[in-house]
């Protein structure tokens, strides 16, 4: 499983994936019972995610690769690490509503326009204010992603442009009664060079194996 991971490092520097930026990105999680932070370290087709507490101690992390669709799960508590499979997309029997309001306002330096999605069946409005920026690996990811975190699943739905990497900077999701349900904002994008060695899992780990 490692040598893969670093294989296939070697192998997305050559057949680069089709993304523009990389560098690191902050979001923060709030419901009404908890605050998770999430650390984003992006380069080329390669996802690094790191999920912190409240008080912003490590608790898992997970790592993506979106050329073979590939999700890692690492516990750095236990030092194990186990494939994910990947989630059904939403199925096309469910159809909620998508609405363009044409509002919009700056988050983070970057203007975002705002899209609804409300959802009957899940009692569910979410509010996307999307960046039109470079972003390319945001679309591929929710993509991946959504069936583990159901914010990406609708995000999915709506109809943006994945080549120029269009990416939500804050999304508030609420009952359809209004009630506030989470609110995920991007409070930090830093552009840097990121290290391969964020890809690949430890050599300290071992795989979690599953008793059947």
């Amino acid at each position: 499983m490692r040598f893969l991971l670093i294989f296939g490092l070697l192998i997305s520097s050559v057949f680069s994936y089709a993304q523009k930026f990389e560098g690191t990105i902050d979001m923060v999680k709030r419901t009404l019972t908890d605050t998770v932070y999430f650390s984003y370290n992006i380069k080329n087709s390669y996802i690094r995610i790191d999920e912190y507490d409240k008080y912003k101690l490590l608790q898992k992390s997970f790592i993506l690769n979106l050329q073979d669709s590939s999700i890692f799960a690492l516990n750095p508590h236990r030092k194990l690490y186990m494939p994910i499979e990947r989630q059904a997309a939403m199925s096309n029997a469910i159809s909620p509503t998508v609405v363009n309001t044409g509002n919009f306002k700056y988050i983070q330096g970057y203007k975002c326009y705002q899209w609804r999605v409300r959802d009957e069946a899940s009692n569910t409005e979410i509010a996307y204010w999307v960046a039109q920026e470079n972003f390319d690996f945001f679309k591929p990811m929710a993509d991946l992603w959504q069936g583990i975190e159901t914010n990406f699943s609708f995000f999915t739905l709506l109809p943006l442009n994945a080549i120029t990497g269009d990416m939500p900077l804050l999304t508030e999701s609420r009952t359809l009664l209004r009630d506030e349900k989470a609110i995920y904002s991007v409070i930090n994008i830093e552009k840097a060079i990121v290290s391969d060695a964020m890809f690949v899992i430890p050599h300290t780990y071992n795989m979690h194996q599953i008793l059947r």
